[in-house]
């Protein structure tokens, strides 16, 4: 769990907490209203901290592709290794070898020739889901160059990997400024926050939201 994941658990739990605290408020020396008002403030107070904690969901940005376009090649040195990469890859091809596991051995420069040609390889043609198909092999070019230790790539994978902590921990802190946390929204935080989603959920306060809504907007009283 990083620092940023860790301070977002700990607003949602600091605000269970305070949220339970309001329901259980108590003071025989207040009258019946007093304690509805200290409650209802109280109230305010937790949503107001967890507002002001929830982040901001990130901008939306295609950093693989930006990885994989940085791979075309720009002189003729360049056109000629994919191109030979390009014909060794159609050999394997045609000697059976899928283009999965062709990319799962591949080094740089033969999978700067997959990539640049991914639309027209046999496998990707006769599949049926052309778009589809290249789009899952392009992911998986990406992953071997984060496995080859590629820096730009490392560095996207890690950027993409935060954003997606942050795009659900903006969607969790928005609904619990209102209510619960949706079930949908809970399974993004364990597949990206593992220690945040245990550190919130696992153990999660247990808070009356109808009866919070009592608190904040209280029935009538007959005259």
């Amino acid at each position: 769990m990083t620092s940023t994941t860790s301070t977002h658990a700990a607003a949602y739990r600091s605000s269970r907490l305070a949220l339970a605290a309001a329901l259980q408020f108590a003071d025989n020396d207040l009258t019946i209203e007093a304690q509805a008002r200290r409650r209802a403030d109280m109230v305010t107070a937790a949503r107001a901290q967890l507002t002001a904690a929830t982040p901001a969901a990130p901008a939306s940005r295609d950093r693989q592709a930006e990885v994989l376009a940085s791979r075309a090649p720009r002189t003729a040195d360049d056109i000629a290794i994919q191109n030979r990469e390009r014909e060794k890859v159609l050999a394997l091809v045609g000697a059976g070898r899928s283009l999965v596991g062709i990319i799962d051995a591949a080094d740089e420069s033969r999978l700067a020739a997959i990539v640049d040609s991914i639309e027209i390889l046999p496998e990707v043609l006769a599949s049926g889901d052309s778009v589809g198909i290249a789009a899952e092999l392009r992911g998986r070019a990406f992953d071997r160059l984060v496995g080859l230790g590629a820096a730009d790539a490392a560095d996207a994978a890690a950027d993409d990997a935060q954003d997606a902590r942050q795009a659900a921990w903006s969607q969790a802190l928005t609904e619990a400024q209102t209510g619960e946390v949706s079930m949908g929204v809970r399974q993004a935080i364990h597949a990206v926050d593992r220690e945040g989603y245990a550190a919130s959920f696992s153990d999660d306060v247990p808070v009356d939201q109808a009866a919070l809504r009592r608190i904040e907007d209280p029935a009538p009283t007959m005259a």
